[in-house]
């Protein structure tokens, strides 16, 4: 029986305490990192209930990630161009640039966004950001696109909250939307 999106039985823990998945059942999605130990938490909880045969699923992480370094913010999420290639897939890079906040709101500052995206099916496979500020928040939301399977046509219509402190009126977010169906069109 297969499993959505690269969902994974966890079987329980091997005997170095990793988790160990059953994806007999389960049909793998390439998008889709086997790196369960990144994310600590939900796996053991997951192996856990299953040890006492709840029989739960985990979903696969995507391999997200933020951190700053001085005053710039980093993150990621999914596949960067290079990894989405070598696994076979047609899949081209767009970036974007935009603001952190509102136009003329004080404090804002450029950010910029790279993703990677499935030609064919226009489903995005990940995406990169740097900024001064707002970029685990934005990556969280890429990261759940991801395990959605969104296409970006699907992204670029999102209902994003506003706030010119926060956010521009069209967040960085539809803007990389937008700009990676233009790119899709153009190559």
């Amino acid at each position: 029986m297969p499993c959505r999106y690269g969902d994974a039985y966890l079987a329980g823990v091997d005997d170095e305490g990793e988790p160990k998945l059953d994806r007999s059942r389960c049909q793998n999605d390439s998008s889709r990192r086997a790196s369960p130990s990144a994310s600590a938490g939900s796996p053991s909880l997951h192996a856990g209930a299953n040890v006492t045969g709840a029989g739960e699923r985990f979903r696969e992480i995507v391999g997200t990630a933020a951190f700053k370094v001085l005053d710039l913010q980093a993150g990621r999420t999914g596949l960067n161009l290079h990894e989405a290639q070598a696994l076979g897939l047609d899949a081209i890079r767009s970036e974007s640039r935009h603001r952190t906040r509102g136009h003329g709101y004080p404090g804002s500052a450029p950010v910029t966004t790279v993703l990677t995206i499935e030609k064919g099916s226009r489903r995005l496979l990940g995406a990169q950001q740097i900024a001064s500020e707002g970029v685990q928040r934005r990556i969280n939301v890429y990261a759940t696109c991801l395990t959605a399977g969104m296409t970006l046509d699907e992204i670029s219509s999102l209902d994003l909250a506003y706030a010119p402190p926060l956010a521009p009126v069209h967040d960085p977010i539809l803007i990389s939307a937008t700009v990676g169906l233009k790119d899709l069109e153009t190559r």
